[in-house]
């Protein structure tokens, strides 16, 4: 990623989410410190590898990664790379309409509009989001 990947807009992408990043960070120190603080250490180490220093500099999330769904329906699944007890956070971004995120373990259906944010255990409960028109 260091050369290649940064050159072709990568480096501007992670600039343009700082915001969004940090924002994600000071809500999971608060909803799930333990969680929060491995992260942060995971991304020190990371900084401090030669061979991460130069992505991690522009690196804010203390997630290692991220999956962009783009205007999918998603079926009924669980997350399967998240340790127990820990969450992964779904963001909802971009124009669209009329989306429904399903909880089908607890009997749940929501509206899932632009910029719900959502903090699911992979262990306990699975998840879809309805199709939708839209970006």
């Amino acid at each position: 990623m260091q050369g290649a990947a940064l050159a072709s807009g990568v480096a501007d992408w992670l600039q343009e989410t700082l915001e969004t990043m940090a924002i994600i960070n000071a809500i999971v120190r608060v909803i799930h410190p333990g969680l929060f603080h491995y992260g942060l250490l995971r991304w020190n180490r990371l900084r401090e590898e030669n061979n991460h220093k130069v992505p991690a500099k522009s690196w804010l999330s203390i997630y290692t990664g991220m999956a962009v769904i783009a205007n999918q329906e998603t079926p009924v699944h669980c997350d399967s790379h998240c340790w127990v007890g820990w969450y992964n956070l779904l963001a909802s971004v971009g124009p669209y309409m009329e989306a429904k995120m399903e909880l089908p373990t607890v009997g749940i259906k929501a509206t899932y509009p632009p910029g719900t944010l959502s903090a699911l255990s992979r262990h306990v409960l699975s998840h879809r989001v309805s199709p939708t028109e839209g970006e």
